[in-house]
């Protein structure tokens, strides 16, 4: 005769009946583990964060409150400073030759770097400071590059315009007001951050001599007179010239000619200074 097995005699393979009664505990702790696990992560994260932020505003602060010019008080500093501008222009590729400052052209630096510090001291200097700079010498001596490492001084910088560019102005537009008044700085991170600059004319005396605009004819020479008759601007007219005294009065009249010594100090390169561009 059979036996029909009951359910207590049956055995079972379901694995989870052999898991031990603390089961639950254990998997409790690891997702407790877990979670702490994340919270720390997160907690780094934020401390990171905020750390990054703190070193950000730092660098900001310090970059803005930094001074945006470098500190020049004497022609030395000035000087030093426009030997090392020159330098950089010939990194650049702005120069074809290097920058150095020779026994013809050291002289006339010196002067300069005392004119547009103020500092009379460093470098015997007899340069008037409410008369401008009337740079001259010959080809390619330097004085359009003399006037462009000076352009931006710590006393009264100035923009290099070229006379023929102002003299198209004229043709172009019937009047060059822009240079009969102090020029604006548009940018306050350049020029000492100076809210006027003064005005250079470059290549002074070789500008185009029909500069007309209907009919009307103009010579830098009537600029020069403006500007020479606005006290506001005395010592704020530079310019740099290849002319000789008669080829300006030749190409102004004798009226320019006299107001050049009463606006102008004048700086003479040696006449046997050699060219840069050989």
């Amino acid at each position: 005769m059979s036996v029909v097995p009951t359910v207590t005699n049956l055995k079972t393979d379901d694995p989870l009946s052999n898991q031990p009664q603390n089961e639950s505990s254990a998997g409790d702790q690891l997702i407790g583990d877990l979670d702490a696990w994340v919270a720390r992560q997160k907690a780094a994260r934020q401390f990171a964060e905020t750390a990054a932020k703190r070193r950000f505003v730092s660098e900001y602060m310090r970059r803005m409150n930094a001074p945006r010019f470098p500190a020049i008080t004497t022609a030395g500093e000035l000087l030093a400073y426009v030997v090392q501008q020159g330098n950089a222009m010939y990194e650049r590729g702005d120069l074809e030759n290097p920058f150095v400052l020779d026994g013809y052209r050291l002289h006339v630096y010196q002067q300069l770097a005392a004119y547009f510090s103020g500092d009379y001291t460093t470098f015997p200097c007899t340069l008037k400071p409410k008369r401008g700079i009337l740079l001259v010498g010959g080809y390619g001596v330097g004085k359009t590059l003399a006037m462009r490492l000076f352009a931006n001084n710590p006393v009264r910088s100035y923009r290099l315009v070229s006379s023929r560019s102002i003299s198209e102005a004229f043709r172009l537009n019937g009047d060059v007001c822009e240079y009969k008044q102090k020029i604006a700085n548009p940018c306050s991170t350049k020029f000492f951050g100076q809210l006027d600059l003064g005005l250079c004319i470059g290549d002074f005396g070789a500008e185009r001599s029909d500069g007309k605009h209907y009919g009307s004819g103009f010579s830098v020479g009537d600029l020069l007179l403006d500007r020479y008759e606005n006290n506001q601007l005395r010592g704020w007219t530079h310019a740099e010239t290849n002319g000789s005294p008669a080829d300006l009065m030749n190409a102004y009249g004798p009226r320019v000619n006299d107001r050049l010594f009463e606006m102008f100090n004048v700086v003479r390169f040696p006449e046997d200074t050699p060219s840069f561009r050989i």
